[in-house]
C-alpha cells in the first residue's frame, strides 16, 4: 500500500519540479508531506478493519490500476496537458524502480500488510530518504511543464477533500469487497490483469514487479560476439560543453537547495549565507578604507554611511532574530559613528504578522489541540464560549499578540511565537558568533567574549516559559516590598494556557508612558474610581460602563469613558510621581533583589490611576532579565555610591576587580554624564589630538574611541557581562525621564537606593550594617549638591531658558564624547512599542514611532528627504518648536520634500482609507467608469488608467485614480461661480460599505485640511513671517483628495512610469503611501533619482509650484515620480492643498530679489490650477472645459 501511494505522490509532485521555485509549487510539496501517514490510517480503517489481509503485490496492482492512473489523468486533464502522460509514466517507472531497489526488500514478497504496520512505517522513512536522490535527474525533463499557474491547479486538486476523503477511500472499500476472491499472485495473472484499458501507457510502470515475481529460474548466459554489434567510438565533449553542463547542474543544485531551505528550513541557510557574504564585504571595506585618506572613498564618513546601509538592509531582509539583534544594538548604538546611529534609528518598525494558519499550527504543535479547545473560544459565536481575535493586535520580530476573552470572562493577551523562529534561532545565533569572532580578530576589539552571554539572553527571550517564570518571580518580589507593592503591578500569567512558544497573560488596560497628555489631563472618571483594571480588578464587560464598539474584526470593547465625552480627559496624575515609581522599581531590582528587567522602554510600561488618585505602574514583557549574584550586587551598590561621592579609591578598587583599565570613562558611561572626580588623564589625552588636520583628527579620534572600548572591556575574563544589560536598563530609564521633562532627580534616587541596599542587604553582618547606616546619612548630605543642581535646572526650564536636568547632562556628555571621537545621538533611543490598532493593549518589544522629544530626530541623509517629528508643533516647548522650524526650512531649501511623523492623524483612519481605496479599485472597470471624472464636471470621480501623461515620450501614466474634495451642494456660491476644486463628490454605491466609504472620506478630508493649515503656519515661520500670513487660504480651499492605484509594471519596461516625473501644482502635498515603495525624488546634489523609503504612518510632504512663486524660488518644488517594479500593487492617497481659489499668489515681500524683484507675475489660485491641469489631461477635453467654466459673477 505504502509503495503505490508513494508512487502516486511522486508523479503528482513532479508535475511542478522544485527548480521552478514558485510559491505555489512549494505549497504543493507541503500539501503532500503528511499524506502517506494519512492514507495509511485510512487503509487501516477501510481495509484491515474489514478483515481483508492483502499482500503487497496484490494491493500495489489494484491501487495503481484504480487510483493512480485515474488521479494522474484527471490532473493532466485539469492542467490541459494530456500529451504529457507518457513522460510522466516513464519518469514514474524509473523513480519507482529506484525506490523499490532501496526500500522494497523491507516489505518482503508475501507479507500481508495489515499484520506488519511497523515494517510499513520503516518503509515510509526509507522512501523519504531516497526520494530526492531518485527524482532529481528527472527535473530537466519537467521544467518546461512547470509554471505558477499549473502549480496552483495542482494545489487546488491536492488540497481538496475529494481525492483524499472520497475517491481513494472509496477505492479502498471497493478493494475490501473483492480481496477475498483474488487468487494467488502469479506472473501470468499480472500479465493478464495489466490494465487492459491502459496497457500501452502503463505497462512500463509495472515492469519491476514482473521481474520481481517471475517464478522460473534462468541462469545467466554470456552474449555471443556477433550479437554485440559494430563498435562505435566513445562520445567526446568540448571543454565549453563540460562547463555548461557543470554550470547547469550547479544552478539546478542551488535552486533545489534554495527551495528546500525556504520551504522546510525557514530560509535559515540562505539567511546565514547572506550574513557571511555581507560581513566579508564590510570587513574588507573597512580593512582597506579605514584610514585618514581612504583610497576607495571620499572620507571615513562615506565608508561608515555605505556600510551602515548594507547592515540595515541585511537586518531588515533577514528579519526575525536579526531584527531583535538590531534593536538590541540600537538601544546601545549612541557610541557608534553618526551614520550608524541614523540607520539604527529606523530599526523600530513593526514586523509583518503571520497569518492565522501559521498561528494555529504553533498552538496545535505546542498543545496538541486547536485554539478553540485550548482557550475555550468560538469563532462562530457559539453560546457559552469565549471569543478571540484572529488578527494580531501587535506583531514583533519574534512573536505577535492576540486578544481573547476566556469562558469565565477574563480578558487575556495571547503572545504567540512566529513559527519560523524555532528553525532560524540556532543558525542565526551561530552566524552571530562567527561574524563577531572574525570582526574581533580583524579590528582588535574584544567583543567575542561577550557573545555567548548575549546569545544566551537572546535565546532565553524566545522561551516563553522563561518569560512566565520571570514575570511570576517579579510579581513575588514586588509584593514583598512594602515601598512598591501598592505602586507597581505585574500582570498575572495563565500557566495552564502557556507553553514554550505561547504565553497567555492578563490583558492590561492603561496609558502608555509616551502619552504625557493622557497622563496629566484632568480625570473625567467617577469620584474615588480608578482606571479600568487598576490593581487587578476585573475589567468591565460589554453592557456595563465599558463602551462596547466592536469594529470589523475587532471584538475588544473600548474602555475610555474616563476621558470624558469630548475625549480630552486624562488620568490626572503627576509626572513626578510616575517617574519616581519607575526609578524606585528599577533601582530596587538592581540593588535590592539583583533581578533586573532589561527592556524598560515606554512600550513595556503602562500607567493607571488608583482610586486614591495615585499612579500605578504596570510592567510587561519579562523576557529579558539578568541575575546579579549577591557579591556582584553588593559591589555594584558600592560602585554607585563611590561615583556620587567621588570616592576614587573605592571606585578604582572595584573597577580594577572588573578588569576595567580606565575608571574615568567607565564612570562617565555609567552616570551618562562626564565624571570629573578622576585623574583627568582622558581629557589630557584628547587635547593632544586637537592640532591634527581634519581628516587625520577624525581618524585618530575614532581610533581613540576604539581604544576606549578596549579600556572599558579591559580583561575579558574579569569583566562582569551583566553590565551590558544593566547599562541598557539605565540608559532607557534615563531616556524615559528625559522624555517626561526630567521631573525627578534620577541620579539621586538611584544613588539613595544603592546606599540603602548596603544597609538592608541580608548578606551583611550587624556591624557592617551599622557602619553603612552612618555612611548612608553622610551620603544623603553629600547628595544635597545634586538637589541644588536639579532645582537650578528646573528654574531654568520654567523660565524657558533651557531643558531639564537630563537634557543638560546629555549635552555635557555629548561634548565630552565628541572630543573622544564618539557622536552621541539621542535619536537612537527613541523607538518604542506602539500599535496602530489600539493605544491600550499589551504589546511586545515592537518599537515603531518616535517618542522622546529630541533635537536631532530630523537628521539629513545625504541622499534622502529627512524624517521630521511634527509633535513639537502641538506642544509648549518653545525650543523644540524653533528646532522644528529650522528642520523644515532646511528640508524646503534642499529637497522640497520631508517625511512627517507624530502629525496627529489617527492610524486607524489611515488604514481605513487605504482599505476603502483598495475596495473601490477592485470593482469591475464598467462599474468604475460610471463615476468617470468627466461626467458632470467638477473634476470628481474616477480617473482612467493612463488618463494623465507627464512624460510625453511614454504611453501615459500606469495608474488609475479617484478624485474627491469637500462635498459641497450645487447652490454653494463657489460652486455656482465655477471656482476650481469646488463641487459635490461622487460616492460609489458598489463598494462593500458605501456609508462607511463616505464617512471615512469626509472625515479624512477635514483632518487633512487641519494638518495642511498647520504645515502652512510652520512654513510661514520658516520665512520669518507671522504664522497667520497664509490664514486666508483656508476659506473655501481648493483641496483634492485623490485615491491612487498603481498596478505592477514590467521590470524591463524602461519607459514605463506609474506617474511620470513632475512637480505638484498647488501649495503643499501630503502623501499617505503603503509599504510597497516606488516613490523617487530628484537629488539636485548627486543629479540622480533617490528612493523615498516608506515609513509606516508617516506623511511624505512636498512643496508645490505655488510655494516656489511665493518664495521667488528660494524654496524648491522638486521633481518626483513613481516607478512600481515591486511586482505588487501600490496604493497611495495624496492630499493636495492649494487654498482659496480667489487668493492671489504673489512674491512675499522678504523673498524679493533686491535687484531683479519678483520672478513671477501675480496669479490667482483658480487661474494657476486650471492651467496646470490642462497641460496634463490632454485627452480629457470635456473635463478641462468643465474646469475652465467662466464664473457667473464675482464672489
Amino acid at each position: 500500500m505504502k509503495l503505490s501511494i508513494d508512487c502516486l505522490l511522486v508523479l503528482l509532485l513532479f508535475v511542478s519540479p522544485i527548480a521552478a521555485i514558485g510559491t505555489s509549487c512549494f505549497k504543493v510539496v507541503s500539501a503532500l508531506v503528511g499524506r502517506p501517514t494519512h492514507l495509511f490510517n485510512k487503509f487501516q480503517s477501510e481495509i484491515c478493519d474489514a478483515g481483508c489481509q492483502p499482500t503487497v503485490p496484490h494491493w500495489d496492482l489494484w491501487t495503481r490500476n484504480n487510483t493512480f492512473v485515474p488521479a494522474v489523468r484527471s490532473l493532466m486533464h485539469r492542467m490541459n496537458v494530456p500529451h504529457k502522460e507518457e513522460a510522466l509514466f516513464k519518469m514514474g517507472d524509473d523513480v519507482a524502480l529506484t525506490i523499490k531497489r532501496s526500500c522494497g526488500p523491507m516489505l518482503g514478497g508475501g507479507t500481508h500488510i495489515c499484520s506488519d504496520a511497523e515494517t510499513l512505517a520503516g518503509f515510509g522513512n526509507c522512501f523519504k530518504r531516497n526520494f530526492l536522490k531518485a527524482s532529481i535527474k528527472h527535473l530537466p525533463t519537467l521544467i518546461p511543464m512547470a509554471s505558477e499557474e499549473s502549480c496552483k491547479e495542482q494545489l487546488r486538486f491536492l488540497e481538496g477533500d475529494e481525492l483524499w476523503e472520497e475517491t481513494i477511500p472509496q477505492n479502498m472499500r471497493d478493494y475490501a469487497k473483492v480481496c477475498d476472491s483474488l487468487g494467488p499472485f502469479e506472473h501470468e495473472e499480472l500479465s493478464s490483469m495489466a490494465f487492459a484499458t491502459h496497457s500501452r501507457s502503463l505497462r512500463p510502470i509495472f515492469r519491476p514487479l514482473q521481474l520481481r515475481h517471475a517464478s522460473q529460474f534462468q541462469p545467466l548466459v554470456p552474449p555471443s560476439p556477433s550479437s554485440l554489434g559494430k563498435p562505435t567510438a566513445a562520445k567526446t565533449y568540448t571543454r565549453t560543453r563540460k562547463w555548461l553542463r557543470r554550470f547547469f547542474y550547479a544552478s539546478l543544485a542551488t535552486g533545489v537547495a534554495y527551495g528546500i531551505d525556504s520551504q522546510f528550513y525557514a530560509s535559515s541557510l540562505t539567511r546565514t549565507a547572506r550574513t557571511f557574504s555581507l560581513g566579508l564585504l564590510v570587513a574588507i571595506d573597512y580593512k582597506i578604507n579605514f584610514r585618514p585618506n581612504p583610497p576607495l572613498a571620499s572620507s571615513i564618513a562615506a565608508v561608515h554611511a555605505r556600510n551602515a546601509e548594507r547592515l540595515s538592509d541585511l537586518l531588515r531582509h533577514n528579519g526575525g532574530l536579526y531584527l531583535k539583534m538590531g534593536q538590541a544594538i540600537a538601544m546601545q548604538s549612541a557610541i557608534l559613528p553618526a551614520e550608524f546611529q541614523h540607520m539604527f534609528s529606523r530599526m523600530f518598525d513593526d514586523a509583518p504578522q503571520n497569518d492565522w494558519k501559521e498561528v494555529e499550527k504553533v498552538i496545535r504543535e505546542d498543545f496538541g489541540k486547536s485554539p478553540e479547545e485550548v482557550f475555550g473560544v468560538s469563532f462562530t459565536g457559539e453560546s457559552g464560549k469565549g471569543v478571540m481575535e484572529r488578527k494580531a493586535r501587535a506583531s514583533a520580530s519574534v512573536a505577535q499578540v492576540h486578544w481573547a476573552r476566556l469562558q469565565d470572562g477574563s480578558e487575556v493577551a495571547i503572545k504567540i511565537q512566529k513559527r519560523e523562529i524555532v528553525q532560524q534561532l540556532a543558525w542565526d545565533l551561530w552566524a552571530f558568533k562567527v561574524v563577531t569572532l572574525i570582526y574581533s580578530k580583524l579590528f582588535d576589539i574584544p567583543f567575542y567574549s561577550l557573545v555567548p552571554y548575549i546569545s544566551e539572553r537572546l535565546s532565553l527571550e524566545t522561551d516563553f516559559v522563561n518569560e512566565a517564570d520571570n514575570s511570576e518571580n517579579m510579581a513575588k518580589l514586588v509584593a514583598s516590598e512594602s515601598r512598591l507593592r501598592d505602586r507597581v503591578y505585574i500582570p498575572r500569567v495563565y500557566r495552564e494556557l502557556s507553553s514554550k512558544r505561547v504565553m497567555t497573560a492578563e490583558w492590561v488596560e492603561g496609558v502608555r508612558l509616551w502619552d504625557k497628555q493622557a497622563i496629566t489631563r484632568p480625570w473625567r472618571g467617577g469620584w474615588r474610581e480608578g482606571s479600568p483594571g487598576c490593581h487587578g480588578t476585573p475589567l468591565d464587560q460589554p453592557g456595563s460602563s465599558a463602551d462596547y464598539r466592536p469594529r470589523a474584526g475587532k471584538l475588544k470593547p473600548e474602555r475610555d469613558y474616563w476621558r470624558g465625552h469630548n475625549n480630552r480627559g486624562g488620568l490626572g496624575l503627576s509626572l513626578k510621581d510616575v517617574m519616581t515609581t519607575m526609578v524606585d522599581l528599577f533601582s530596587a531590582q538592581m540593588f535590592l533583589w539583583g533581578y533586573v528587567h532589561c527592556d524598560p522602554h515606554p512600550g513595556n510600561i503602562f500607567i493607571r490611576r488608583k482610586p486614591s488618585g495615585q499612579p500605578e505602574l504596570v510592567l510587561i514583557d519579562h523576557g529579558l532579565y539578568i541575575h546579579m549574584e549577591p557579591g556582584f550586587r553588593h559591589q555594584y551598590a558600592r560602585f554607585w555610591k563611590a561615583l556620587l561621592t567621588f570616592d576614587n579609591r573605592t571606585l578604582g578598587e572595584i573597577v580594577k576587580g572588573w578588569g576595567v583599565t580606565n575608571p574615568d570613562i567607565f564612570a562617565s558611561a555609567t552616570l551618562m554624564r562626564p565624571y570629573s572626580g578622576g585623574d583627568m588623564s582622558t581629557q589630557r589625552g584628547i587635547k593632544g589630538l586637537s592640532k591634527s588636520q581634519r581628516a587625520e583628527r577624525s581618524y585618530e579620534m575614532q581610533q581613540a574611541a576604539r581604544k576606549a572600548i578596549r579600556d572599558i572591556l579591559g580583561d575579558e575574563t574579569k569583566w562582569p557581562q551583566e553590565l551590558i544589560f544593566i547599562g541598557r536598563n539605565l540608559r532607557i530609564v534615563q531616556g524615559n525621564n528625559q522624555f517626561l521633562g526630567s521631573p525627578v532627580n534620577r541620579v539621586k534616587i538611584t544613588g539613595i537606593w544603592a546606599s540603602r541596599a548596603l544597609i538592608e542587604s541580608p548578606d551583611l553582618s550587624l556591624v557592617e550594617k551599622m557602619r553603612n547606616l552612618g555612611r548612608h546619612f553622610v551620603f544623603r548630605m553629600v547628595l544635597f549638591s545634586t538637589d541644588i543642581f536639579f532645582y537650578f535646572t528646573k528654574v531654568r526650564q520654567f523660565l524657558r531658558m533651557g531643558g531639564g536636568m537630563e537634557d543638560d547632562l546629555e549635552a555635557q556628555m555629548q561634548v565630552m564624547a565628541k572630543d573622544m571621537g564618539v557622536e552621541l545621538n539621542h535619536e537612537v533611543f527613541e523607538g518604542v512599542t506602539v500599535s496602530s490598532e489600539s493605544p491600550h493593549l499589551l504589546i511586545l518589544n515592537t518599537p515603531r514611532l518616535s517618542l522622546f522629544r529630541t533635537f536631532t530626530l530630523g537628521y539629513f541623509k545625504m541622499d534622502e528627504p529627512p524624517i521630521i517629528d511634527f509633535g513639537p508643533f502641538y506642544g509648549t516647548d518653545h525650543i523644540a518648536k524653533e528646532h522644528l522650524v529650522l528642520q523644515i526650512r532646511q528640508a524646503c531649501e534642499r529637497f522640497g520634500f520631508f517625511q512627517l511623523i507624530n502629525h496627529g492623524i489617527p492610524a486607524a483612519i489611515q488604514a481605513a482609507i487605504l482599505k476603502h481605496s483598495s475596495d473601490f479599485f477592485n470593482l469591475p472597470l464598467e462599474v468604475k467608469e460610471r463615476y468617470d471624472q468627466d461626467i458632470g464636471g467638477f473634476n470628481r470621480g474616477y480617473e482612467r488608467l493612463r488618463a494623465q501623461n507627464f512624460e510625453k515620450r511614454t504611453k501615459g501614466d500606469l495608474k488609475e485614480g479617484f478624485y474627491l474634495g469637500k462635498d459641497l451642494p450645487l447652490d454653494d456660491e463657489y460652486v455656482v461661480h465655477g471656482r476650481f476644486g469646488q463641487g459635490p463628490n461622487k460616492y460609489p454605491a458598489e463598494v462593500s460599505d458605501p456609508n462607511d466609504f463616505k464617512r471615512i472620506m469626509d472625515e479624512y478630508h477635514d483632518l487633512m485640511i487641519d494638518l495642511a493649515v498647520a504645515i502652512m503656519q510652520v512654513l510661514a515661520q520658516t520665512l520669518d513671517l507671522d504664522q497667520s500670513v497664509f490664514g486666508d487660504l483656508r476659506d473655501h480651499p481648493a483641496s483634492i483628495l485623490r485615491l491612487l492605484h498603481y498596478p505592477p509594471q514590467e521590470g524591463n519596461a524602461d519607459l514605463e512610469r506609474g506617474i511620470g516625473a513632475h512637480t505638484d501644482f498647488g501649495a503643499v502635498t501630503m502623501l499617505l503611501q503603503d509599504e510597497t515603495g516606488g516613490l523617487q525624488v530628484w537629488n539636485n546634489v548627486s543629479s540622480d533619482w533617490v528612493d523615498v523609503t516608506p515609513v509606516p504612518g508617516a506623511y511624505v510632504v512636498n512643496l508645490g509650484n505655488m510655494m516656489m512663486q511665493w518664495t521667488n524660488d528660494r524654496y524648491l518644488s522638486n521633481l518626483h515620480r513613481v516607478i512600481n517594479r515591486s511586482g505588487k500593487e501600490r496604493f497611495s492617497v495624496p492630499f493636495f492643498y492649494s487654498g482659496n481659489p480667489n487668493f492671489t499668489i504673489r512674491c512675499l515681500p522678504n523673498c524679493e530679489d533686491s535687484v531683479m524683484g519678483a520672478k513671477y507675475p501675480p496669479v490667482t489660485v483658480h487661474e494657476w490650477m486650471v492651467g496646470r491641469y490642462a497641460d496634463t489631461y490632454g485627452t480629457s477635453e470635456k473635463g478641462i472645459e468643465e474646469m475652465r467654466r467662466e464664473p457667473r459673477g464675482d464672489i
